[in-house]
C-alpha cells in the first residue's frame, strides 16, 4: 500500500488500523520478577571502578556542572 496522497497522521492513522497493527488484548502480561545481583559476582577491591570514573573525567566524559549536576 501507498500512502503518498495522505497527510502523514493521516497515513500513521489507516497503517495502526492495518491487520498488523497491535491489538491490545493480544498482549500477554507476564509476572515480574525482582532482579537479584548474584552474591558471587561482587568484589571487595572497587579499584577498577575508580580508575573508570578518573578515565571518564580526563576524556570528558564525565563532568559537573555548578549546580552540582552531574554530565
Amino acid at each position: 500500500m501507498t500512502y503518498y496522497d495522505l497527510k502523514f497522521t493521516d497515513a500513521v492513522r489507516r497503517a495502526n488500523e492495518h491487520e498488523y497493527a497491535l491489538l491490545k488484548d493480544r498482549v500477554v502480561e507476564t509476572g515480574k520478577v525482582t532482579f537479584k545481583y548474584p552474591h558471587y559476582f561482587e568484589v571487595n577491591d572497587t579499584k577498577d571502578i575508580k580508575n573508570y570514573v578518573d578515565w571518564c573525567i580526563k576524556k570528558d566524559l564525565l563532568v559537573q556542572d555548578k549546580k552540582g549536576n552531574l554530565f
